[in-house]
């Protein structure tokens, strides 16, 4: 009984570590070509939005002395909230 025990757990941890068939399921040609298809769009929108003509300048820091007080407080702020818990396991 002991073996049976033995052989089920082992059955269980294997079928934990095989990978799931559902993160590549291509059944041919057709699913692999869609696939890509519905990649080519997210790039398709991506350069699209990559080069848009901009409605107000970027990257035009007016000021480098607010923001740099204002990443500082935006640090300390993080400092002062950080929290730690202990887990639960050890």
């Amino acid at each position: 009984q002991n073996k049976t025990k033995q052989n089920s757990l082992q059955s269980k941890m294997t079928d934990v570590t095989k990978p799931t068939t559902s993160t590549f399921s291509w059944s041919g040609k057709k699913d692999f070509f869609m696939a890509q298809a519905q990649v080519a769009v997210i790039l398709a929108i991506a350069h699209m939005g990559n080069t848009y003509p901009q409605t107000y300048p970027r990257n035009d820091n007016h000021d480098p002395r607010m923001f740099w007080i204002m990443n500082g407080c935006l640090a300390v702020g993080a400092v002062l909230t950080l929290q730690r818990e202990e887990s639960r396991s050890g």
